[in-house]
């Protein structure tokens, strides 16, 4: 989905599937591809007739997303801000090795924090990076990778010190007098 000039015709092409759609009056457009089997890495071609974009190393799996505050963004590795404090984060060894053995080509993450991540966009779980990662969704995403053996994007957006009702859905908070309360 995208947008582009209004009335373009909008081509896909994406794991041996061709589509094509033009854009609305507003330029808005949408293509919903056949149902795919997990796996990748693919290539992407989306083109309006005048600019053609190429995307490669796209993979087809779950994703999963993981929010909330500070403590979901906890790396593995010590943070200096927090190694000055009473209680320290620190992952235990535990975890150190279940992200060490489990790092996998086919696991991605797309993670925004204070300390590591400025800019959205999809890595790779490597040798290189496993002890910066959100510790909690980056460990969910290597015990999903092993159980179902597909590969695993995982989306971790959090806001250090926010207040827990917003990351709760409006039934949940409407229906419970004690969080209204707090």
């Amino acid at each position: 989905w995208g947008r582009a000039v209004p009335g373009a015709d909008i081509s896909v092409k994406f794991a041996g599937q061709a589509k094509q759609v033009r854009t609305d009056v507003e330029g808005h457009w949408a293509v919903k591809l056949d149902p795919l089997k997990a796996g990748g890495p693919f290539e992407l071609e989306v083109g309006d007739g005048t600019k053609t974009l190429h995307f490669t190393d796209v993979l087809v799996g779950e994703v999963w997303f993981g929010s909330g505050q500070s403590n979901m963004e906890v790396a593995v590795k010590s943070l200096p801000q927090f190694t000055k404090s009473s209680a320290p984060f620190e992952c235990d060894e535990d975890t150190k090795q279940l992200l060490e053995n489990g790092v996998h080509p086919q696991i991605r993450i797309s993670a925004i924090t204070r300390d590591h991540n400025k800019t959205p966009a999809w890595f790779e779980l490597s040798r290189e990076n496993y002890l910066d990662v959100p510790a909690l969704m980056s460990c969910a995403a290597v015990l999903l990778r092993q159980k179902l053996n597909v590969p695993i994007g995982i989306v971790v957006r959090c806001e250090s010190s926010s207040s827990s009702g917003i990351w709760l859905s409006r039934d949940t908070v409407e229906g419970d007098a004690e969080i209204q309360r707090q």
